[in-house]
């Protein structure tokens, strides 16, 4: 009886409250907000190294509902008028519950990743010249490194490894530069942008093993891309605002 009800819920059972699952996190449109942990002190080993997801959100799922399933129908599935019924609650119930057991591991937040904050070089006092200097230098760290498109249909793993490598390239390099004391709300912004696109592409890599985690991360990649842009969009505000453009 277990094993035939886990089964099934690997099956379309759980594709639909993965479906689900994403609508309760993200709802039908993308309604995320996120403030990225930039003013924390908090010091990580290696900042370019994805995070471990510590539960596979899928098993997690896929476990609590055959779980319910089995405790709800301690005879099995019931025969009625030529068809084989289950007691089952409201999806939508059972999937919160899960939610509730575990909110943090099911937010989008993990993808975020900690940042280096007292490893980012701060120098003062901030002057055309210093800033203009570390302008080139967040240039050359960008545009040196992310070379490669993202498509919008297929990724493959190599492609997948790729994107991850350059990213970690990228934040590495930003790591080396000195930053006008101005600017290190927007510098741990974009080490904290790409730290965040590294962890999504590793888990959309990783969707054979939790294809939960893999779809939410999907979901959560248009938030950090509207995030570099607003970092862009910061930066050209500072350079107007300083008389800079030129």
């Amino acid at each position: 009886m277990g094993r035939i009800l886990k089964k099934v819920l690997i099956g379309s059972g759980l594709a639909v409250a993965i479906f689900l699952v994403t609508i309760f996190l993200f709802g039908d449109k993308r309604t995320v907000s996120v403030t990225w942990p930039s003013n924390t002190n908090t010091t990580v080993a290696d900042s370019v190294t994805p995070k471990t997801p510590t539960l596979n959100l899928t098993d997690a799922l896929s476990n609590n509902l055959a779980d319910t399933l089995l405790r709800d129908n301690p005879e099995g599935p019931i025969s009625k008028n030529g068809k084989t019924l289950l007691n089952l609650n409201d999806p939508k119930t059972l999937i919160q519950e899960t939610i509730n057991q575990t909110p943090d591991q099911f937010s989008p937040d993990t993808l975020i990743p900690d940042i280096k904050t007292t490893d980012i070089k701060v120098i003062d006092p901030v002057d055309s010249n210093t800033v203009r200097n570390y302008l080139a230098g967040f240039q050359a760290a960008i545009l040196d490194h992310l070379k490669t498109p993202i498509p919008a249909d297929t990724l493959s793993d190599p492609l997948l490894e790729r994107l991850i490598a350059e990213r970690g390239a990228a934040i590495s390099a930003l790591y080396t530069l000195n930053v006008p004391r101005d600017l290190v709300g927007i510098h741990e912004d974009m080490i904290t942008a790409l730290g965040t696109q590294q962890n999504i592409f590793a888990a959309i890599k990783n969707d054979d093993v939790d294809p939960l985690r893999a779809l939410i991360a999907i979901k959560f990649e248009p938030e950090v891309i509207h995030n570099i842009q607003a970092i862009g969009d910061q930066l050209t505000a500072y350079l107007a605002t300083h008389n800079l453009n030129g």
